[in-house]
C-alpha cells in the first residue's frame, strides 16, 4: 500500500481526487497542470490543454470582461505583492463543442522564483444557471401578458329596461352587431355554475346599490366558453335605482396565462421540493423562511419546527460552522454571492462535507431582499453529478400532441397524443429526425426552418403528412424555440385540422368547378348577391323539392317561402352570423317543403366569397344537401336503440356492455343482483376485479381469442366475488361488437346465475364420492371376511378334530396313567384353542370398531413409550433407535391403535435383525401434498418380496424361522391401518432391510364428508 510520506503527498492524492476542477496557470495563461477532474469535465486529452491558455476555449461574450478582471488583479497583486483572490462565473467550450458554465475561484500567488502563478478551482454550473434563466423567462412572460386587453362597456336604464352593450361587448359575445339584448338573455349567457352568482350581485345593486367586479365564464352565441371580467356601478337617485353601467373585458388569454403560471409555480415548487440539494430561503437577517424536503428529511423536522428562527441555530451545525455561517449570511446580505465547503452534522452524529452557497436575491432597486441558501452532500461525491435536464414542461401530459427536439432536429420527447396521431411507437420516434416525418423534407430545409425559428421564437404553419398508413393528414402547428444556458431547443404542438382544411378547400373552389362537382355529386348549388338581391338556385336545388327548373323562380322568396315555419327565426339568425368580419361559412341543417307538400331535410352549408371595405358580407355561395334519407336512418336507429335498451334493462337474465379493457360500461338490474354490486360500483371497477383468482386466466384468454377474431363467442362457466364476500358461479356468454373496420368497440355479456345448480352439482358429486368410498370399503371387508372364513375354517378345525380324537382315547382309556396323560394333552389342546379363538376375537374387534375414540397424540411421546417396553431388546441386540418427528410432530388418531402399530413395527425389526450386524432402526413422520405419512425403516434380514408379496399382510403368514414368529402382527397392523382411513406400503430387499410407510390420510371413512 501506498503511504503518504509528507503534507504535500497529502495535497497532491486529494487534488487528484478532488471532483472539482484545479489548475495551475503562469502569468501570461498557459497552463503548467491540471487535475483528472478538468479532463473528465471538459473532455480535451492533456496535450491539447499544457501549455495553452484558456482564452481559447472561453465564451465571446465573456472573455473580455473575464479578461478584464483578471487584469486587475494582477495589478492589485503586483502593487502589494500579497495573495490575491476573485471569483468569476463564465462559459467554455467543451472538446464536444457544448458550453457549460463554470464558477471559479482563481488565487494569484507567486512560485519560488518569484514569478506569478494563478491557481484556479473550478465547478461546474450549468444547471443551476439554466434555471435561473428560466425563471425570468417566465416573469417576462407573465408581464407581456398583462399588455392585451379587450374591453367594452354597457349600461342598463332601469326606467326603459333597456340594455345596451358597445360593440367590443358584442364581438365578445360574439352576437351580430344589430343584436339588442335583454337584461334576462345577458344573464344566460353567463356559464351555468357562474350564473347564480352574477344574478345574486345583480340583485344585490338594485337593493343596495354596491357594484361588483367579478370574473367569470361565459358562453358565446357561438358556443364559446370565454373568461371576462364583468364591472358594474349603480347610479341612484333619491334612493332608488336609476341607471346600471359597467365595463365587459375579455381576459380569457390572461386567464389561461394566469393557469399557466400557476402551473408553472406549482411545477417548480414540485422541482423545488423534489431536488437532492438542501435548499431554502432566508431573510437578510439569517431567519429562515423556506425549506425543501431535502432539509427537512435531512435534519427530521416539520417546517413549522424551523420556520422563522435564525439559520444557524440549526442542530447540523458544528462550532465552527455555526460561526462561518453567520459570517456567510452577513457577506450574502451586503450583495456577495458565497460559496464554500462547510462541515455539518446529520441527526444520527456522522459529519458530512457540504458544497455550501448564499446568494442574495435583489429588488429591482439592488435591494437585498431574501437569501437563497444551497447545500449538496459532496461526502460520496458521483461523477456526471450535474446531468440533470430541464425537460420539465415535456414530462407532464398535454391535451395536444408535443414533441421536444435539439437543435439538431433530433426528436427527444414525444407525448402519447403525438404517437397515436402519428401511428408510430414512441420507441421508433425518439431520436428520428424531425423532417424524417415529412417525405420531401431535407437537412437544408430544416436548417432554413430552424433559422427562422430561432429569429421569429415561434412559427405557426399548417403542414400535410402523410403518415405510415398512407393516411394524409392535414396538421396545424405551433412550434416554439427555447433556450436555457448554451441548450437550444424547440417544442412543437400540432392537431389534426384534416376535416378542416377539407371543407374549407371545397368551400373556397372556383364557382364554375363547384357547379360541375355539384352537377355529378347531386348538391343544390345556390348564389346570392346581398348587394342586388339576386339570387340563382341550380336546377339540382329545385329538383330536390320536385320542381323542374322552370317551374321555381330564382329568388329569395322563392327559398323563403319554402322554409317550414319553426326554421325560418333560425335560418334568419345563421344568415346574420356572417356579417361578422371573422365568420366566413355558414352550416344549416332546416327542412324545405316540396313540390308534394312534404318537408325535406335539407342540409346547407355557405361561405361568403366577398365583402365590401367596411366588412359587411356582399355576396355568398353555397350548396344544399338532402338528408332527408339519412336522418329517417338515423330516426330507425334511434327506435332500434330504444328497443335494445328496453330489452337489455328489462331482462330477466344478467347483462352488461363490457370495454375491451374490462371495464363495464352498462349493465342491467339483473347482474346488480347477481354480484350484489351496484350499478354505479361497478361502473368504477372492471370484470377482472370481481372475477375469481382461480378463473382470470381462463377468462381474460377467451376475451383476448375474441378480439383477435379467432372466436366468435366465447363462452365459460366462472365465479366472481359477490360484494358480500362468497362466491358466486354464473354461466357466462359474450360476444364483441366491431365499428365499420373491424375494431373491436365493446362486449356484450349475458351472465346466468347458476350457483344454486352449482350447489346441487357438488352435493350430488360429494354424494358419488361417499358411495365410492363405501364400496371400497365393503370391497376391503368383503376381502377381509372371506380371508377370515377361511383362517377361522383351517385354524379351528385342527384343535377341535384333535380335541374329539382325545375324547375318543380318553373313553377307551384303561388305566388311571392313560387318562392322566390324555387329560394332559386335552389341556394342551384346549389352551392352543383358546388362543386362536382370543387372537380371532382381537382381528374381528380391530375391523368392527371403527368408531373408536381418536385423541391428539405426540408422536414422540408414544414411540418413547413403545422403546421403553423393549429397553431389554434394545440393549440386549445392541441396536441403534433413532426418530424424527419434526416434519409432523402430531396426529389425532386412536392412542391403543398408535401404540400397537410402533410396537409391531418396532419388535419386527429387533426379532428379525440381521445376524452379522447390529441393528439400524429410523423413525420419522412428515407432510407430502397434504397427506400425514410414518416412515419405519430397519436394516434387518428383509423380506423376499417377489416371493411373499400376495401374503405380506395375511393372518398367521411368517416368513422366518423364528420361534415367536405367529404372523398376526402385520395383519393387525393393517387392519387398524386401513380402519382408520389410511394405507400401508412396503420396501424391502432380502438380507437388506425392510422400509414400511404409513399414509393416515389415504381414504376416507366410509360415513366422511
Amino acid at each position: 500500500m501506498k503511504t503518504i510520506e509528507s503534507k504535500s503527498d497529502l495535497f497532491k492524492l486529494l487534488v487528484e481526487h478532488s471532483k472539482e476542477m484545479i489548475s495551475l496557470q503562469r502569468e501570461d495563461g498557459a497552463f503548467v497542470y491540471v487535475n483528472p477532474a478538468f479532463y473528465d469535465i471538459l473532455g480535451y486529452a492533456p496535450h491539447e490543454v499544457i501549455g495553452r491558455s484558456p482564452k481559447d476555449w472561453m465564451h465571446p461574450e465573456d472573455t473580455a470582461w473575464v479578461k478584464r478582471e483578471v487584469r486587475d488583479a494582477v495589478d492589485y497583486w503586483k502593487s502589494h505583492k500579497e495573495d490575491a483572490t476573485i471569483r468569476v462565473r463564465f462559459r467554455v467550450r467543451c472538446r464536444n463543442r457544448r458550453y457549460i458554465w463554470l464558477h471559479a475561484q482563481i488565487t494569484f500567488m507567486e512560485d519560488n522564483l518569484g514569478r506569478l502563478q494563478f491557481l484556479t478551482n473550478s465547478q461546474d454550473i450549468t444547471f443551476y444557471m439554466a434555471l435561473e434563466e428560466e425563471l425570468v423567462n417566465l416573469n417576462r412572460l407573465s408581464e407581456n401578458s398583462n399588455a392585451i386587453a379587450h374591453i367594452g362597456g354597457w349600461q342598463f336604464d332601469q326606467d326603459s329596461e333597456r340594455l345596451t352593450w358597445s360593440p367590443e361587448v358584442k364581438r365578445i359575445h360574439e352576437v351580430p352587431p344589430d343584436y339588442i339584448p335583454s337584461l334576462e338573455e345577458a344573464i344566460i349567457f353567463y356559464a351555468p355554475e357562474s350564473r347564480p352568482l352574477m344574478e345574486a350581485h345583480i340583485r344585490g345593486a338594485m337593493i343596495t346599490g354596491e357594484g361588483w367586479d367579478l370574473e367569470l365564464p361565459i358562453i358565446t352565441a357561438r358556443g364559446n366558453r370565454k373568461w371576462v371580467r364583468a364591472q358594474g356601478q349603480v347610479e341612484m337617485h333619491a334612493g332608488k335605482v336609476i341607471r346600471m353601467y359597467g365595463a365587459f373585458q375579455d381576459i380569457t388569454a390572461a386567464h389561461q396565462i394566469k393557469e399557466q403560471i400557476r402551473l408553472n409555480e406549482q411545477k417548480f415548487k414540485a422541482i423545488f421540493h423534489a431536488m437532492f440539494q438542501f435548499i431554502g430561503l432566508l431573510t437578510p437577517e439569517g431567519l429562515l423562511l423556506e425549506a425543501n424536503d431535502s432539509v427537512l428529511s435531512f435534519a427530521g423536522l416539520t417546517l413549522q419546527e424551523i420556520l422563522g428562527k435564525p439559520f444557524w441555530e440549526a442542530f447540523w451545525w458544528t462550532d465552527y460552522s455555526r460561526e462561518q455561517i453567520k459570517l456567510y449570511i452577513q457577506r450574502a446580505a451586503s450583495g456577495e454571492f458565497v460559496r464554500e465547503e462547510i462541515i455539518v452534522q446529520s441527526k444520527t452524529g456522522e459529519q458530512l462535507c457540504l458544497d455550501f452557497s448564499i446568494k442574495p436575491i435583489l429588488d429591482e432597486q439592488g435591494k437585498v431582499v431574501m437569501l437563497l441558501p444551497e447545500g449538496r452532500n459532496i461526502t460520496r461525491q458521483k461523477r456526471n453529478e450535474a446531468r440533470l435536464r430541464v425537460m420539465q414542461f415535456s414530462i407532464d401530459q398535454a391535451s395536444l400532441p408535443v414533441v421536444w427536439c435539439n437543435a439538431d432536429g433530433m426528436i427527444t420527447y414525444i407525448n402519447e397524443c403525438g404517437c397515436q396521431i402519428l401511428g408510430v411507437p414512441a420507441e421508433e420516434l425518439l431520436g428520428a429526425r424531425l423532417w424524417q416525418l415529412s417525405p420531401g423534407s431535407t437537412t437544408d430545409s430544416y436548417e432554413a426552418f430552424w433559422a427562422r425559428l430561432k429569429e421569429q421564437k415561434v412559427i405557426n404553419l399548417q403542414r400535410a403528412l402523410t403518415l405510415r398508413s398512407g393516411k394524409v393528414v392535414e396538421l396545424e402547428i405551433t412550434a416554439n424555440y427555447i433556450s436555457y444556458g448554451d441548450h437550444e431547443s424547440s417544442v412543437t404542438f400540432f392537431q389534426d385540422i384534416t376535416e378542416r382544411i377539407q371543407a374549407q378547400r371545397r368551400l373556397v373552389e372556383s364557382e364554375q368547378r363547384l357547379r360541375y362537382a355539384l352537377e355529378g355529386t347531386g348538391g343544390g348549388l345556390w348564389d346570392w348577391s346581398l348587394d342586388s338581391g339576386n339570387v340563382y338556385l341550380s336546377p339540382i336545388w329545385k329538383s330536390m323539392l320536385g320542381y323542374q327548373d322552370t317551374e321555381l323562380e330564382n329568388s329569395y322568396q322563392s327559398w323563403y317561402s319554402q322554409i317550414h315555419p319553426e326554421d325560418k327565426q333560425k335560418m334568419l339568425q345563421t344568415i346574420q352570423s356572417v356579417y361578422d368580419p371573422a365568420n366566413d361559412t355558414f352550416s344549416l341543417l332546416h327542412r324545405l317543403r316540396s313540390k308534394a307538400g312534404d318537408y325535406r331535410y335539407i342540409l346547407s352549408k355557405g361561405i361568403v366569397i366577398q365583402r365590401s371595405p367596411l366588412g359587411k358580407p356582399e355576396r355568398i355561395i353555397g350548396i344544399n344537401s338532402d338528408l332527408t334519407t339519412q336522418i329517417q336512418t338515423q330516426e330507425k336507429l334511434i327506435e332500434t336503440q330504444q328497443r335494445f335498451h328496453h330489452a337489455f334493462f328489462n331482462s330477466g337474465i344478467g347483462m352488461a356492455i363490457i370495454a375491451p379493457n374490462g371495464s363495464w360500461i352498462d349493465v342491467n338490474d339483473a347482474v346488480t343482483k347477481i354480484t350484489g354490486f351496484s350499478r354505479t360500483e361497478l361502473l368504477h371497477c372492471t370484470f377482472q376485479d370481481i372475477t375469481h383468482p382461480d378463473d382470470l386466466a381462463r377468462d381474460i384468454a377467451g376475451t383476448n381469442s375474441l378480439l383477435n377474431g379467432t372466436i366468435d363467442v366465447h363462452s365459460m362457466e366462472k365465479r366472481y366475488i359477490h360484494k358480500q364476500g362468497h362466491t358466486i358461479w354464473v354461466n357466462l356468454n359474450a360476444t364483441v361488437v366491431r365499428n365499420k373496420v373491424g375494431e373491436p368497440q365493446f362486449f356484450v355479456s349475458h351472465i346466468e346465475d347458476i350457483t344454486s345448480l352449482k350447489a346441487a352439482q357438488q352435493s350430488l358429486e360429494r354424494q358419488n364420492l361417499r358411495l365410492i368410498s363405501s364400496a371400497e370399503h365393503l370391497t376391503r371387508k368383503n376381502k377381509q371376511l372371506a380371508e377370515f372364513s377361511q383362517i377361522v375354517s383351517h385354524n379351528l378345525r385342527a384343535p377341535v378334530s384333535n380335541i374329539s380324537i382325545l375324547l375318543q382315547y380318553y373313553k377307551s382309556a384303561e388305566t388311571t396313567e392313560e387318562k392322566e396323560e390324555l387329560v394332559d394333552l386335552l389341556t394342551q389342546s384346549t389352551g392352543n384353542l383358546l388362543d386362536t379363538l382370543n387372537e380371532l376375537t382381537e382381528v374381528i374387534k380391530v375391523q368392527q370398531d371403527k368408531h373408536i375414540q381418536k385423541e391428539e397424540l405426540a408422536f414422540e411421546q408414544v414411540f418413547e413409550k413403545v422403546k421403553q417396553m423393549h429397553a431389554a431388546q434394545i440393549a440386549d441386540v445392541k441396536a441403534t433407535v433413532l426418530s424424527d418427528f419434526s416434519g409432523a410432530p402430531v396426529i389425532s388418531y386412536p392412542s391403543i391403535y398408535l401404540e400397537s402399530i410402533l410396537m409391531n413395527f418396532l419388535n419386527n425389526a429387533l426379532k428379525y435383525a440381521h445376524p452379522g450386524r447390529s441393528p439400524h432402526i429410523m423413525v420419522r413422520t412428515f407432510w407430502k401434498k397434504g397427506n400425514l405419512l410414518l416412515e419405519f425403516s430397519d436394516n434387518g434380514r428383509g423380506i423376499n418380496l417377489e416371493k411373499h408379496s400376495g401374503n405380506l399382510f395375511k393372518l398367521y403368514k411368517t416368513f422366518h424361522k423364528h420361534p415367536d414368529a405367529k404372523g398376526l402382527g402385520l395383519y393387525m397392523t393393517k387392519n387398524q391401518v386401513e380402519a382408520m382411513g389410511g394405507k400401508i406400503f412396503v420396501e424391502s430387499k432380502e438380507f437388506e432391510g425392510t422400509k414400511f410407510i404409513i399414509n393416515f390420510n389415504q381414504y376416507q371413512a366410509p360415513d366422511a364428508e
